[in-house]
């Protein structure tokens, strides 16, 4: 039996459950520090990914908040990696299942 696939499989799955309590954190942050950016963001016809776009083209930065940028720096560094780790998942699931022919 291939092992590094349900192991990679549960990694995914937890790292996916704590990528979006660390998302849902920083969304109460903003809402609480910075009412007037999150009514926007809300209001905007993009709906949550409206905070997605705010975070990845680094917009937080312009609130002056030292502390809500290095946390929104450390959630964009969090995506990235779940994203390696999600290709990783891909390409270990394709040559195992590849492998039993």
């Amino acid at each position: 039996m291939n092992t590094p696939l349900p192991i990679l499989s549960v990694a995914l799955l937890v790292a996916a459950a704590i990528g979006l309590v660390l998302q849902q954190t920083l969304i109460a942050r903003l809402c609480r520090r910075h009412r007037k950016v999150w009514e926007c963001l809300h209001e905007s016809s993009a709906g949550i990914m409206a905070f997605d776009r705010f975070l990845w083209l680094k917009q937080y930065r312009t609130l002056g908040d030292e502390q809500f940028n290095r946390r929104a720096g450390f959630l964009r560094g969090y995506w990235v990696a779940f994203f390696v780790m999600f290709i990783l998942a891909v390409i270990v699931a394709f040559v195992s299942i590849s492998g039993h022919k």
